[in-house]
């Protein structure tokens, strides 16, 4: 029996939200337990889809545009993901500085 899984998932630039908008999509569809941070336009495109994300209920979204390090920590205390989902974006991005956070998850 597959228990349900917490993912953390993250994306800025539209390539990368384009990239794992399809997966966090059938992750929800599956029942896993989602929570995005997202900044830039990946936040609009998630933003945009929500109407599909409501069907499902288990799919969060924060906008980290000002969460500092210590923010991000918290917001990763109070999920506790199972697993991180990172879409890859140029420069110091959400997704490299929650990677630095997320020490024990795959």
């Amino acid at each position: 029996m597959n228990s349900t899984k917490k993912i953390l998932f993250s994306a800025s630039d539209p390539g990368g939200a384009n990239a794992i908008l399809s997966v966090v999509k059938m992750l929800a569809e599956r029942g896993e337990a989602m929570q995005g941070i997202l900044t830039g336009p990946a936040l609009e495109q998630f933003r945009a889809a929500s109407r599909y994300f409501n069907l499902y209920g288990s799919i969060g979204i924060t906008d980290g545009t000002s969460l500092s390090d210590d923010d991000l920590a918290r917001e990763i205390a109070t999920f506790k993901p199972d697993v991180y989902l990172a879409a890859s974006s140029i420069g110091n991005s959400i997704d490299k500085r929650l990677f630095k956070l997320l020490k024990d998850v795959p």
